[in-house]
């Protein structure tokens, strides 16, 4: 057992190593083509009359300029990241809260279950939107995704939802809908009993209600790229200031030029490419929030709410999907609020 943990151990460092290489591939396409670029000067500079070298006051302000540009870049997209995390725990504390509030003021089991299930698939639905670019499958920056990962992203989705934003969108304002209604008819319900006043502070749920609304417009922008513009500008001046190395050092450093551009080529771009990686935390490589971890977590700590047996907390878990598929008769009838 000891042994196989360590030896998963080993694997996941492996696949996070070769998964930081691909992500800066890039970066070593730009390194490699810098290096060829500064061996041609260097060998000119030693070999001819030819002397394409300058002093070196321009590195103090382009190294300025770039500086600021990726300071700016990766402050972004960590934030982007730690932002995307953060909305995803307010919607767990959400969850949890309302699945807490169903168990103390409902009391027909049927009806308890029942809307607990639209809160568990309104997370599973808010996940799979995330995943779901349906309209271009490109991704930031403009450029197209893995289409390997795009169809391992449609067969996850596919397994509960459809492949298809639009659709997903609606379902998630049905959802929202649906509980608002519930909260409407359940306070209405019991104001109209007047031997049994209603004593349940119906403002908690809405406010809960209203939470995750304000949850999904946050992750929504989240999920929205960096303009093309601004990450344009970025790499043409990296470019530049990486480019123009070799011929303010050739002077002082002959040879030893083309390591320096190739390493610090590699460095400048390959900040640049990490921040791409992680500037949209929602997908399914290893750079990416685990969606999947934060759905089954609130799954498990919503049944537990929902249950005293731990014997039927196991069987919730166990069914997820059978409990969750029936939700799926929206698609055909997405114009009632049934769900």
């Amino acid at each position: 057992m000891v042994k196989s943990s360590i030896l998963e151990i080993i694997l996941e460092k492996i696949t996070r190593v070769f998964s930081l290489l691909l992500a800066i591939k890039v970066a070593l396409i730009y390194a490699i083509l810098n290096s060829i670029i500064s061996a041609i000067i260097t060998g000119l500079y030693m070999t001819t009359d030819i002397k394409l070298s300058f002093k070196q006051d321009f590195i103090t302000l382009v190294s300025f300029i770039v500086s600021l540009l990726i300071s700016a870049r990766t402050s972004n997209a960590y934030n982007r990241y730690l932002e995307g995390q953060s909305l995803w725990t307010k919607i767990r504390l959400t969850i949890l809260n309302l699945a807490g509030f169903i168990r103390i003021n409902i009391t027909d089991e049927e009806q308890k279950e029942h809307y607990t299930n639209i809160l568990i698939y309104l997370v599973i639905t808010v996940k799979d939107y995330l995943l779901t670019d349906s309209k271009d499958m490109t991704g930031n920056n403009g450029v197209k995704n893995n289409i390997e990962e795009i169809g391992e992203m449609k067969k996850i989705i596919e397994n509960i939802n459809d492949y298809d934003e639009d659709t997903l969108r609606k379902r998630l304002h049905l959802i929202i809908l649906n509980l608002n209604l519930f909260t409407y008819e359940q306070e209405k319900k019991e104001n109209e009993e007047k031997d049994k006043p209603s004593k349940v502070n119906y403002d908690k749920l809405r406010d809960g209600i209203l939470t995750l609304t304000e949850c999904l417009s946050g992750l929504e922008k989240v999920d929205r790229s960096i303009p093309f513009a601004y990450s344009t500008l970025l790499s043409v001046t990296t470019w530049i200031f990486s480019l123009s190395l070799s011929f303010q050092l050739v002077a002082d450093l002959q040879w030893v030029t083309v390591p320096i551009v190739f390493f610090s080529t590699l460095f400048l771009f390959g900040i640049i490419e990490l921040a791409k990686e992680i500037e949209n935390p929602f997908g399914i490589d290893v750079h990416d929030l685990d969606l999947d971890k934060f759905c089954e977590d609130i799954w498990r700590d919503t049944k537990f709410i929902m249950t005293d047996n731990e014997k039927d907390i196991k069987t919730f878990c166990n069914k997820e999907l059978e409990c969750i598929k029936k939700f799926k008769e929206i698609k055909n009838n997405e114009t009632k609020i049934n769900i």
